[in-house]
Formats: structure tokens, sequence, C-alpha cells
């Protein structure tokens, strides 16, 4: 926890779960299962480690294997190859949109 780098983690196998700290207790938000991507936050935000900086977590369930992506090496792509940086944080905000659906739906399924 803590980590201030730019990366994604690609799940190659196993399954997660991100939870967010709230009021001094961690609530598990939804699950990270193979080839889902996590990390995306640190692409988003100002500045990199967002993620831990906002009290989430991703937390493994079983053993997991992950490719790990350097933000180091996307930056390089963006310079190099127009459109990239486009089709990146489209696919990002689509990332994003589903996690969002996931959770408004689990706030109407707790009510």
């Amino acid at each position: 926890m803590g980590d201030k780098s730019q990366r994604l983690y690609q799940i190659i196998s196993g399954s997660c779960y991100a939870r967010i700290k709230l009021e001094e207790q961690y609530v598990k938000v939804f699950p990270l299962e193979t080839r889902e991507v996590f990390g995306e936050l640190s692409f988003i935000l100002d500045y990199a480690g967002t993620a831990s900086a906002q009290h989430f977590d991703v937390v493994a369930e079983s053993e997991v294997e992950v490719y790990i992506i350097e933000g180091f090496f996307i930056n390089i792509l963006f310079q190099m190859y127009t459109g990239f940086a486009s089709r990146f944080f489209k696919h990002i905000a689509k990332i994003l949109h589903q996690r969002i659906t996931t959770l408004s739906k689990q706030s109407k399924n707790r009510k």
C-alpha cells in the first residue's frame, strides 16, 4: 500500500477484490477476475499512486499472477504513436463506467 508509481496491472490468473477505507473500516467494493485491469487511476488523476492515497486497495483472494505495465513505457507509446493516448484513455473510461455501474447496482441492492 502507498506505492507512488504509474502502473497498470492485468490479472493473468487468480482473483482479487478492490476495497475502500470508509470511517476506519475497509469495505469490499467489487471483484477483479482474470483478464481484468487495475491501477488505471494512477493515469487519470494528477499524481501517481492515487488509489492508495484515497484509501483504495486491491487484495488477493487466492494466489494471483499479474502482468505489470509500467507507466514509463505507456508514456513512450503515447509519444511514438499518434492516437494511442486517446484510445488508451477511452478504454480506461470504459473500465471506470463498468465499475460505476457495478457499484450503483450494489448500492441499490443494499437498500
